[in-house]
């Protein structure tokens, strides 16, 4: 990129009542400022080329807490993520090798939450991750290694973690084991970004936004799942039989 042209940040980022952003293409860090364009305002140049020399990287997932940034990263064909964290003051970046994950989320101060996976024939789990330690602690074990959980988000205002899976969007409750509260037409792998804004849960995956309440007794009674995926010829043909 052109070194000399401003950096257009493509992660935004709210903390502190302020705005900032991340721009993956230029390697720069800084608040956000709106001017003709949406720009950074002396950003800080982040050191993260000894770790992608050939092109910039492609982060799946970017979390900030407090001078940190928490970079998601594809690392192998298994869908594993590796964790890059980047000071945003110096700009040094070091990675998290045992925060290595499926799905990440911002959590408490000083903690993430996790969803892992320690082997692909294991079930997933969800954990907290202290930044501080590097240690992790089990919240939930989820029952099969074939469950596939995605669009992790977390709510301070009601401490409840929600999550995606097989079209259903789960929360997690202090005391409480999981449940159905709502369902999300997407495939949990395909959610790229997923928050609680307003006491609801909001997700983004390649078909679309959607917003969902979080209240079980208000979920739909009845819900039409089209069978077939992108083969669909076991749905033609069981409608034309009949």
């Amino acid at each position: 990129p052109d070194e000399s042209a401003p950096a257009s940040p493509d992660w935004l980022f709210s903390q502190g009542g302020k705005l900032y952003g991340l721009s993956t293409s230029y390697a720069r860090f800084g608040e956000a400022e709106f001017a003709e364009a949406l720009t950074l305002k002396e950003p800080v140049a982040l050191d993260w080329q000894a770790y992608f020399p050939e092109s910039s990287p492609a982060f799946l997932n970017v979390l900030l807490d407090g001078d940190v940034l928490y970079l998601s990263v594809q690392a192998d064909e298994t869908g594993v993520r590796q964790m890059l964290a980047v000071d945003a003051q110096t700009g040094e970046a070091t990675w998290r090798e045992e925060a290595a994950h499926i799905d990440a989320a911002s959590y408490q101060p000083g903690r993430l939450l996790l969803l892992t996976r320690s082997d692909y024939g294991e079930a997933p789990l969800l954990v907290t991750y202290d930044l501080a330690s590097g240690q992790s602690q089990t919240l939930y074990a989820f029952a099969e290694w074939s469950d596939a959980p995605g669009g992790l988000a977390y709510d301070a205002a009601s401490d409840a973690i929600y999550w995606c899976m097989a079209g259903s969007l789960y929360a997690l409750r202090p005391g409480q084991a999981p449940e159905v509260v709502n369902y999300v037409p997407c495939d949990s792998l395909d959610i790229d970004a997923a928050l609680c804004w307003n006491g609801q849960y909001v997700c983004k995956s390649y078909n679309g936004i959607y917003l969902r309440g979080v209240e079980a007794a208000q979920k739909p009674e009845r819900v039409l799942r089209i069978e077939g995926f992108w083969d669909n010829t076991g749905f033609i043909n069981r409608f034309s039989a009949q």
